[in-house]
Order: C-alpha cells, then structure tokens, then sequence
C-alpha cells in the first residue's frame, strides 16, 4: 500500500473543483455568449479529468508489481469505483424527476421494465433513457476499457520497458492531434484519412502518470524545470486561440476545451511540475486540509451534478443571466454543499463501526 503524496492531493483536489466548475458552466452558456475570461476558465478547468487518470498512473501498475494479483485489481476496481457510482447512478435515475423536477415518468426500482430501463440504460451507456444527471457513470467505462489492457501494460512496466510506453504515449498524442485539427476544413480532407493504431486517451495518460511519478528523479535532471513550468500557461494560451479559430468557422464546435485533446498532454506535464515546484515548508501548512479534502474528492464527484441540478431548478433565474461571476458563485455552493454531504457519507461506516462495536 502507497503513502499519500501530499502533491498528488493538490492535483486530486484542483481536478475534482475543475470538474465541479466546468458542470456549472456547461449548461448556462452557449458559444454566443462566450467570452475571454470565460474562454481561459474553460481552458484550464477543461484539462480536470485528464489529471485523475494520470494520478491513477501513478501508482497503479506499482501495486500490482507489489500484489501480482490481477484479480485484487479488478475486485478493488468494483469496490471503489464501480459499486458506488452504479448505486449512486440507479438513485439518481428515480429520485431525478421526484426531486429535481425531471420531465418524465418517474421509474421505480421494483417495477420490472423501470428496472430493466435502468440497469440497459447504464450498461449500455445510455442516459437517455434514464437521466442526464447520472452522467459521472462514464467514469466506470474508461475504467472497464483500461482493465482490459492492465495486464499488458503491468508486465511492461514489470519488464521496465519504458521505450515502449512511451512509444504507446506518442501514438496516442499523435493520433490526438490528428483528430483535434481534422475540425479546421483546411486539414480535414489531408489528414482524415491517416489511421493509426487506436490508444485510449485515459490509457496513455495513465501510462503518462506512472513515467513520470515513478522516474520523476531522471526526468528533472534531464529537464528544464523553469521551462516546463511554462507548459501550463502555454497550453492554456493555445486551447483559447484555437478554440475562437474554430468559433469563427463552426460556432457549434467546442473540440479544444475537452480532457482528452492533445493540448492536454501538454497541460497535465505542466501540472506535474508546477507541484513539485511548491516548497516543502509550504506543503506541511497546506497537508492537512489538502488531504482532508482530496479523501473525499470521490464522494463530491459521484454528488456535484445532483446538486448542481437541484439547484439550478430552484433557481430558475440563473439561467437567464450572462455573467462569469454566476456560475463561480453556484460552483462554491455546489461544492460547499456537496462536500458537506460528502463528509457526512464518509462518516457513516465508522459511526456503523462505533454502534457495531462501542468503545
């Protein structure tokens, strides 16, 4: 079992507000009403769920050098991630429209073709037909996606076969890069036609996060610190010029802003070593809420939309406004709220524990 990294946490919990962030502003705005300072928010919140595949990197493949036991990976897997979110998911899809004002036929668990829609409808990824609210499932997919590949990934890493990771990394970018500019007319007919052989972007970053954690000692010798450091800014520069190119061609194309674009490659790398430019002395003040936070970042992933929704259909008139300082001040509530919540559910296996077994 792998300590806590204190500037792991930093980056768990800068994802998981981004995440809460970029769902408060999503559905209040569309491209008409975008501007700059909305345009760089987006940029660099965009990037949120790239960092949570590349901290799993970090230590996954490790534990498994440690266990040998594949089938502890995919039970923990089920444990952690996938039981809660489904659970969380089947809720969500009846209490929506009793809470939230859903138009729809309310679905209840214990009638058989209610059942039925709910259980298809996660399976195959389908929240049409339940509710859009339940959308963090999609987590669970990529994970499911990334377990079919544990295996081969493990034993190179086991085998210390870094060229080829690296190599698995560069098509992935390659293949990314390809995809992103293919949205300009001008490289659309030259480059579409280019295949190559098909990466998963969480893949590779998770892939990324282990290179980097794990060898991070080589890699700052090797490396411009003060360079890199720049990749944050850069990055967020980029995605901004070329999302108002696009803008200007297809007002309906937002590609750029998305986890998995190639521009956040660049941007998680940026990340990495903008944490471990933070002094020590400054991460000993900032431990303890940092980790008190980042224990509970799961919970305020699985809750933030649910909340983000009620509140959004008890205060209708939000949507009509077209301010930036709006969904900021929603997005502090949200997660002030659902980190209440989530505080609360952390607490019930112990105080279980405690009844179970009184001191």
């Amino acid at each position: 079992m792998h300590k806590r990294d204190t500037r792991l946490d930093i980056l768990r919990v800068f994802a998981c507000l981004s995440v809460v962030l970029i769902h408060t502003y999503e559905p209040l705005y569309n491209n008409d009403h975008l501007s700059f300072p909305m345009l760089f928010l987006y940029a660099i919140v965009g990037g949120a769920n790239t960092l949570f595949f590349f901290i799993t990197g970090c230590f996954w493949y490790k534990d498994y050098l440690e266990s040998k036991n594949f089938i502890d990976v995919v039970k923990k897997f089920f444990i952690s991630i996938f039981l809660p979110t489904f659970i969380f998911s089947v809720l969500f899809a009846i209490l929506d429209p009793i809470i939230f004002g859903y138009e729809g036929r309310i679905l209840k668990l214990f009638n058989p073709l209610d059942f039925k829609m709910i259980i298809v409808g996660l399976l195959t990824h389908n929240f049409n037909a339940i509710s859009g609210a339940s959308l963090p499932y999609w987590y669970t997919f990529e994970f499911l996606g990334l377990l079919l590949f544990y295996p081969i990934i493990a034993y190179l890493v086991h085998k210390k076969q870094n060229k080829i990771l690296i190599f698995i990394v560069v098509v992935s970018f390659i293949q990314t890069f390809i995809k992103d500019i293919c949205v300009f007319p001008i490289f659309t007919n030259i480059l579409s036609k280019l295949t190559f052989p098909f990466v998963p972007n969480s893949l590779a970053f998770t892939i990324l996060g282990h290179l980097f954690y794990n060898h991070k000692d080589l890699i700052f010798e090797k490396t411009n610190k003060c360079l890199c450091l720049l990749l944050v800014p850069i990055s967020v520069i980029l995605q901004v010029i070329l999302e108002i190119f696009i803008l200007r061609i297809d007002r309906s194309v937002v590609r750029f802003f998305y986890w998995d674009g190639f521009l956040a490659y660049i941007f998680v790398i940026g990340m990495f070593y903008l944490v471990y430019a933070i002094k020590d002395n400054i991460l000993e003040k900032i431990n303890p809420i940092i980790r008190f936070i980042s224990k509970r970042t799961f919970y305020i992933y699985l809750l933030h939309f649910a909340v983000y929704t009620f509140l959004l259909s008890s205060t209708s008139v939000i949507t009509s406004i077209k301010s930036i300082n709006i969904p900021i001040i929603i997005s502090l509530l949200n997660g002030l709220i659902v980190f209440v919540i989530s505080l609360i559910l952390s607490n019930i296996p112990l105080f279980i524990k405690n009844i179970i077994h009184p001191n």
